[in-house]
């Protein structure tokens, strides 16, 4: 009886209980892959940037960011989010801009970011599609 007792309040605790996935803060730097990539994410200002070394010698550069600064007052630049890919294999710069239900022709950033497809939203990096089970 003692044993119940002590076993209905455990069960009480495990069923009212609540659990809250582990998330990145949002603002974050870190280094995955041995040091040699960068990836920053400003989830407050909706900036992000990543560095990744396609060469031993060269380094991919990305940028990611709403309201483009210094663009011209109510241009596409000003509303919607733009993406600058530096590659320095092909001495070329990708640079685009993400509409509101246009289309993108690359993306370099986690794919859950993208909005039906075309528009881009800077969320955490890690894209948690279950709840954590709490054991």
């Amino acid at each position: 009886m003692k044993i119940l007792l002590y076993f209905i309040p455990f069960i009480l605790w495990c069923y009212f209980s609540e659990c809250e996935q582990p998330n990145f803060p949002p603002q974050i730097v870190f280094s995955p892959g041995n040091g040699q990539t960068i990836i920053a994410i400003d989830e407050i200002n909706q900036r992000a940037y990543q560095s990744i070394p396609v060469y031993p010698s060269k380094t991919q550069a990305s940028f990611a960011m709403k309201n483009f600064p210094y663009s011209v007052p109510d241009s596409l630049q000003s509303k919607y989010y733009v993406e600058l890919v530096i590659d320095p294999l092909m001495n070329t710069y990708a640079y685009e801009t993400y509409l509101k239900y246009g289309g993108n022709n690359f993306n370099v950033f986690p794919s859950h970011w993208l909005l039906n497809g075309s528009s881009l939203e800077i969320k955490n990096n890690v894209n948690f599609t279950y709840q954590v089970i709490l054991l």
